[in-house]
């Protein structure tokens, strides 16, 4: 089945101030009986995550939405979108960590959408 893409005509660059990464998940620590700790990989180790915010009209925000609760249901899907991995923006897959992304109130015309991402082939 084909990933869908970010919607068009949707920014996808995130605000500077708005913009961390957690480049990988943590290892599965496990104690040992000797008080050794064994570290241990998770399944989906090329995972990071990423929280941004993206500037955006409040009629892209409204499309956006639409575009979330249908085309990858209710925002539960996986899509390709341009990502800034701290040097430059690459195409990735990705799914969205915590449901739909919050409107914050930026200027009287636009809010800037926060979102946490799961960004995979990282």
């Amino acid at each position: 089945m084909a990933v869908p893409s970010w919607p068009s005509g949707i920014p996808y660059e995130s605000l500077k101030d708005g913009f961390s990464n957690s480049p990988f998940l943590t290892p599965i620590q496990t104690e040992m009986e000797q008080g050794n700790v064994r570290l241990r990989r998770r399944p989906g180790d090329n995972v990071a995550i990423i929280q941004q915010s993206i500037p955006m009209t409040r009629a892209e925000y409204e499309t956006l939405v639409a575009w979330g609760k249908g085309t990858i249901g209710n925002w539960t899907g996986r899509f390709s979108t341009l990502v800034w991995l701290g040097s430059s923006y690459q195409t990735k897959v990705c799914q969205f960590q915590d449901g739909a992304p919050k409107p914050l109130e930026f200027s009287p015309t636009h809010v800037a959408a926060q979102m946490t991402l799961r960004v995979y082939g990282v």
